[in-house]
């Protein structure tokens, strides 16, 4: 089968956008007017306070220092949905990600970045650098474009990505979304190390397919299944925490 041409890679590459500004661009609108009216009130929270001269033109009350304290933290918040929207997208291939291998030459051209290096929390993600890095591979200069973009050109190809076909053989492999449905769990404090795995496995099955709606049912979801990708990583943190809830 043919492969994109180099520079139909190199085109699509150019028109993308960087990882912070694809935040903006291929998230959920909902999300991106939270985010934009959060910043619109701290906009003019800072207005009240300074003169035309764009100096404090009173000193902040306490009052004022935790209304904007907590407006930070709300606005982070924000960031934080768009940033896990956007990942969300991107492992279930609902956008394209380019980027370039390291180390560079000067003859090197983006490559579709492959799902299993891509890390399963945003902030194992440098989304100001658009870049990210896990087990030794690092992909620069990333660049996300909507998934039409290149299939318009080419469509029913498979993409060679680093010299490995896409192969479709059988169900495909859950094990990277199990994972970063796991991590979402932890990250919003539903993964209870004083019980077992095995009484988390509904909770694994219905995240993955929030997060992933495209898995329709639970087959390759059982407790063993999960139990074999993500065993190993619950007893440890279990360990650590015996008793804690996320």
């Amino acid at each position: 089968m043919e492969d994109i041409s180099p520079q139909e890679l190199l085109n699509a590459w150019k028109k993308g956008k960087t990882l912070y500004a694809a935040l903006f661009e291929f998230t959920a609108p909902e999300i991106r007017q939270e985010y934009d009216d959060l910043e619109l009130e701290r906009n003019n929270q800072n207005r009240d306070i300074l003169d035309s001269e764009g100096m404090p033109a009173i000193a902040l009350s306490l009052a004022d220092f935790s209304k904007s304290l907590f407006l930070s933290g709300r606005i982070e918040q924000a960031c934080n949905k768009l940033k896990w929207d956007l990942l969300n997208k991107i492992l279930s291939e609902k956008v394209i990600v380019l980027g370039y291998e390291t180390p560079l030459k000067s003859s090197d051209i983006p490559q579709i970045v492959p799902l299993h290096i891509w890390p399963q929390k945003i902030d194992e993600i440098n989304w100001d650098d658009s870049s990210i890095s896990k087990n030794g591979v690092r992909f620069l200069n990333i660049r996300v474009i909507k998934k039409l973009s290149i299939k318009k050109k080419i469509p029913d190809k498979k993409i060679k990505v680093a010299g490995i076909m896409d192969k479709k053989i059988g169900r495909p492999s859950l094990k990277e979304k199990i994972i970063h449905a796991y991590e979402h769990l932890k990250i919003q404090g539903n993964i209870d190390y004083s019980k077992t795995l095995k009484s988390h496995t509904e909770s694994i099955q219905k995240a993955v397919q929030e997060l992933f709606p495209e898995i329709k049912d639970t087959a390759g979801m059982k407790h063993e299944a999960i139990r074999r990708i993500i065993g190993q990583r619950f007893q440890d943190e279990k360990t650590s925490k015996p008793t804690s809830k996320l």
